[in-house]
């Protein structure tokens, strides 16, 4: 089987449809629909069904898309491996983040790496955490900034562990402002969860996100329902609706800057997520992997770490 051809059949299963797979690997619809027809009347066997306008495996389809990743997993790896035999300093990198917190912590990293590796090129994805997990199992990325609550997932490897803690940031104008007192970034006096029923409208993160389930588990557990005013996948533009005295909101901590214009409250060790830089278990890592994650980690603890305290 030609790797192309591999690459073709993936993108029709990942689309499930033999258009939009077209317009991902631009090329045109009908040379992808030929492609297929070819590899199927050579195989003896149909790969796909068509269901109205889309398409779906086929039992052998399956066998064949299963085994197809496989081989391309064991090529790319297999470069990987010669590359750093030979001293290649050009490459590429796949990886995953969070389009807010992600985003920023790379944009942070990619300055220092490129400084090293500046024939390395990236293939980003900004997506949910969720999806990070589901692009690393299926080895479309090699690294993720993942998130995670309680247990880390058993097939990947976490490159150091960092705590996410949470605050309820209020606007300075909230009544509330005023238990919090002054300095309260710098204190964070802790937050009596009962006095979340005193707010009356709160800014949330979007359902799917990881900030999300975070923010439901804490709402749970004291049986409160929240008003919501606003809803964002972006953390950053929760930030600013605090900032700009619009409505409360839980944060990570990292995500408030202007104290002159809010007020902080701990909501307590027992509502913290984790953050780490992640890969699957069983995967190889090339050196300019490693180097991005050791780049990822001192960036981290400068920017982050250090910041929080």
């Amino acid at each position: 089987m030609e790797i192309r051809q591999i690459q073709y059949m993936l993108a029709i299963a990942e689309e499930g449809n033999i258009s939009h797979a077209a317009e991902k690997l631009f090329i045109t619809q009908s040379a992808l629909n030929h492609q297929l027809l070819n590899l199927e009347r050579e195989l003896g066997v149909s790969l796909f069904d068509r269901i109205g306008r889309g398409v779906r495996p086929t039992a052998a389809g399956k066998i064949y898309l299963e085994n197809a990743r496989k081989m391309l997993d064991i090529r790319n790896e297999t470069y990987k491996i010669l590359a750093d035999f030979s001293e290649v300093r050009r490459g590429e990198i796949s990886i995953a983040f969070s389009r807010d917190w992600g985003s920023r912590i790379f944009s942070m990293v990619y300055p220092r790496f490129h400084a090293l590796y500046p024939g390395f090129t990236f293939r980003t994805h900004e997506v949910h955490t969720s999806q990070i997990d589901q692009l690393l199992e299926k080895r479309e990325i090699s690294l993720g900034f993942a998130g995670f609550r309680k247990e880390p997932n058993p097939l990947f490897e976490y490159h150091k562990i960092y705590p996410v803690h949470l605050i309820l940031a209020v606007p300075i104008s909230h009544p509330l402002a005023k238990v919090a007192g002054e300095d309260s970034w710098k204190r964070r006096p802790v937050l009596d969860l009962d006095t979340l029923q005193q707010i009356e409208y709160l800014v949330m993160p979007s359902k799917g996100t990881f900030l999300r389930k975070l923010c439901d588990e804490l709402f749970t557990s004291v049986s409160y329902q929240p008003n919501i005013l606003f809803e964002s996948a972006n953390t950053r533009t929760l930030a600013n609706m605090v900032i700009n005295q619009v409505a409360p909101a839980v944060l990570p901590e990292s995500f408030i800057e202007e104290y002159d214009k809010t007020a902080c409250f701990s909501l307590g060790n027992a509502f913290s997520g984790y953050q780490s830089i992640t890969s699957l278990k069983d995967s190889y890592l090339s050196k300019a992997e490693r180097a991005f994650i050791d780049i990822y980690n001192e960036v981290y603890d400068e920017y982050v770490v250090n910041a929080a305290h």
